[in-house]
């Protein structure tokens, strides 16, 4: 079946509330310049004909995509290092939007699909969890060193070493200091406890046949480059 050419090119710059919207014709002529805000958007959009819709690939750029396709419009999003070069002067996003995709060969951005961004959410959230708990274990590691007390790096030595220098009543460690190591053993394990649903989250994902694979590959190389410590700081 032949798809019909699109009428026009709108160029949109998106934005949280307000909308700059740019339509030119396939040869470039300018058609409308115009403004709309964020809730009369899909309304602006629905009145137009067939047209090629052109944003950056930014965020949000996916869920509009999604809308705009109901109405039977192309959607396309540019990289905005493609768009950069034809921001000159005045002009504003959306011109320069409609501009570089007038150019021939531009590459586009894929679309992706609610799951890819469902599998990119749990990555971006994981992401986050680990770095904290990094900060986390750097920090009971460096007050430890305060009271004499030396403890691996990994998130299990700490879970493993750090009870026992608390039951220990001969180490350094005052009241005060053992409550507070107390409070920040709960808290990685409470992490340990997030990032491990997050994983079981990821293996029952429909689609997916394994568990952050390139992380634990990473892993496996790592532990076998690093030497092991017992709770004394002592090699193993």
């Amino acid at each position: 079946m032949k798809r019909c050419p699109m009428e026009q090119v709108i160029g949109i710059d998106l934005a949280k509330r307000v909308f700059q919207v740019h339509i030119a014709s396939p040869l470039g002529k300018v058609i409308k310049n115009t403004v709309v805000s964020r809730n009369k958007l899909i309304a602006f959009i629905t009145q137009q004909p067939p047209s090629k819709i052109v944003m950056e690939a930014c965020g949000s750029a996916n869920h509009w995509s999604r809308q705009f396709k109901r109405f039977g419009h192309e959607v396309k999003q540019i990289s905005p290092q493609y768009v950069a070069p034809f921001r000159m002067g005045n002009k504003n996003d959306a011109i320069a939007i409609v501009e570089a995709d007038s150019r021939p060969g531009m590459r586009y951005v894929p679309e992706k699909t609610q799951a890819q961004q469902d599998i990119q959410c749990l990555h971006r959230v994981r992401q986050r969890l680990m770095k904290n708990r990094t900060a986390l274990i750097n920090q009971i590691r460096g007050l430890g060193l305060e009271y004499g007390i030396t403890i691996p790096e990994s998130a299990h030595k700490v879970e493993q070493c750090l009870p026992e220098h608390l039951e220990n009543a001969e180490n350094d460690l005052t009241p005060m200091s053992r409550e507070l190591f107390q409070e920040l053993l709960f808290e990685l394990k409470e992490q340990q406890q997030r990032l491990k649903e997050l994983k079981h989250l990821q293996c029952n994902t429909p689609g997916r046949d394994g568990c952050f694979p390139a992380d634990f590959q990473n892993a496996k190389r790592f532990n076998h480059t690093v030497p092991r410590f017992r709770c004394d700081g002592t090699n193993e």
